[in-house]
């Protein structure tokens, strides 16, 4: 470099600390791949002449992602948690630190208080369970103005800049259910019963839609229930699959929404369940394979997380390096137990 560099006035003006200068200066240590672009910057900008070799040869990126994930400690969560670990590993071109923070999703303030608690400075690239809550946008769109990636997984704010949302087509997942259970459920005038997790969730409310949709359509004979909130909580969903069953004698369908599985089958196999009664739920995970093959639920909807993981890393890596990430929709597993994998 042409003349001596100054610490301080590089931290300054590229708005890091003193030891995030050195530790690009020197190349040690670790530093986001933004905090370097903007170190690059101030010398640039301040006159300091040509850059070291070491800051312009080709290396591979260190980038700082944070994931927010319910504040539930069941299969799905754990399942996602698990790959987007691998996902982030498996990245070639750059290194992933990824950190995983729990919130509650109900009403919003948990996700309020997490995007509120992000600094721009040190996080690179966040991906989250979206809650379509009063202030939630405002924030996604803060974080993006700042310079933060956001990538939206499973449930989405699409009014917000996010930069992607990786999930299923929760409609057409929902009218999925409706078809199969307008075709499976027992013939003749019934009840539907609606196991959802929270209304303030976009992804359960337009799988109740397209369900509503598909049941309207093929099936006006079943009249579909006021849905019950379990919270995605196997307590709260037992309790409300036995009342279920308990008052309502006509019941010839029930379609849980949301998370708490397990809760659904403890409440259908705490009585016997009823002749005839059609289960879809959705998520595969262990207990649900069981109750596939002992007949206690009819089909399954799931989301390969191995798939969106990969995606939602991807995206928030592209969405860093100033590119356009690629759009993808899940797609629908449909399992019976005659075709489990």
């Amino acid at each position: 470099m042409s003349k001596r560099v100054g610490i301080r006035e590089l931290a300054k003006h590229a708005g890091v600390s003193t030891a995030t200068v050195d530790r690009v200066l020197h190349g040690r240590g670790s530093y986001s791949a933004k905090s370097e672009i903007r170190v690059k910057e101030a010398i640039e900008a301040l006159g300091y002449g040509s850059l070291e070799p070491h800051l312009t040869e080709p290396k591979r990126k260190l980038m700082r992602f944070v994931m927010f994930v319910p504040a539930l400690e069941n299969f799905f969560q754990q399942s996602i948690i698990k790959n987007a670990r691998i996902a982030a590993q498996g990245l070639r071109h750059v290194h992933v630190e990824i950190e995983f923070g729990y919130i509650d999703l109900i009403g919003g303030l948990g996700t309020l208080r997490a995007l509120r608690g992000i600094d721009p400075s040190e996080v690179d690239g966040v991906c989250l369970f979206a809650v379509d809550a009063p202030g939630v946008r405002d924030e996604i769109d803060r974080l993006v103005e700042q310079g933060v990636a956001v990538c939206t997984i499973v449930s989405d704010v699409p009014s917000s800049t996010r930069s992607a949302f990786i999930g299923l087509d929760n409609v057409a997942a929902g009218r999925t259910a409706g078809r199969f259970v307008s075709r499976l459920a027992r013939p003749g005038p019934g009840e539907v019963g609606i196991v959802t997790g929270c209304n303030q969730i976009r992804d359960h409310i337009e799988r109740m839609m397209g369900f509503n949709q598909s049941l309207t359509m093929y099936r006006p004979d079943l009249r579909m229930l006021p849905p019950q909130e379990g919270f995605s909580k196997d307590a709260s969903n037992a309790t409300i699959v036995r009342q279920l069953i308990r008052r309502h004698p006509d019941l010839a369908a029930i379609y849980s929404i949301a998370g708490g599985s397990c809760g659904v089958i403890d409440g259908l196999r705490y009585q016997e369940k009823p002749e005839g009664l059609f289960v879809v739920v959705h998520e595969l995970e262990p207990m649900v394979r069981e109750a596939l093959i002992d007949g206690a639920v009819d089909m399954v909807l799931h989301q390969d997380t191995r798939s969106m993981t990969r995606l939602a890393m991807n995206a928030l890596v592209a969405a860093c390096e100033g590119r356009e990430p690629d759009p993808e929709t899940l797609a629908i597993n449909i399992y019976v137990a005659e075709n489990l994998p």
